[in-house]
């Protein structure tokens, strides 16, 4: 039987050939290509009006500067029921850079949300929307009990 302290020195070994990084969880993630789109906070408080102000956090991880990424969002209430339909502009975003982009739902009490769907992209530049929406985009939400899917 092997000696466990040996057998972490090899699994070290073997990772760092690899190309294996014990860099921090969202280091590894923009590292590792693709769009990550976070709904990171609801806020009411917020704004002057009847409305919702959403942050939003993008991460761009394919190494492109992106111009242009317009996004179609469905919002349903708590009984997964269609409230409102949105194309939300996320962009510009620099290459393997991290960026919160806020936007305001007019109408709708944050409360009153219970998911939201990603719907596709309707604009992308410098590629076409069909080239954005065949790369890999991860989808999060850090708002409780409100889901973000696809």
């Amino acid at each position: 039987m092997a000696n466990p302290t040996m057998l972490a020195m090899i699994a070290g070994v073997i990772l760092s050939f690899a190309g294996a990084s014990e860099a921090p969880a969202a280091s590894h993630e923009q590292k590792a290509g693709g769009l990550v789109l976070e709904l990171n906070k609801l806020d009411s408080e917020a704004t002057d009006n009847n409305a919702c102000r959403v942050y939003m956090r993008v991460t761009e991880g394919y190494g492109e500067n992106v111009e242009q990424l317009d996004v179609y969002l469905v919002l349903f209430d708590t009984q997964d029921v269609v409230l409102r339909q949105y194309v939300v502009p996320l962009a510009p975003l620099s290459a393997q850079k991290t960026r919160v982009r806020l936007f305001d739902l007019p109408e709708t009490k944050c409360g009153d949300i219970g998911s939201v769907l990603f719907n596709g992209i309707v604009a992308c530049e410098p590629s076409t929307a069909a080239a954005c929406m065949s790369r890999k985009i991860q989808l999060r939400s850090k708002v409780d009990n409100v889901k973000l899917f696809e």
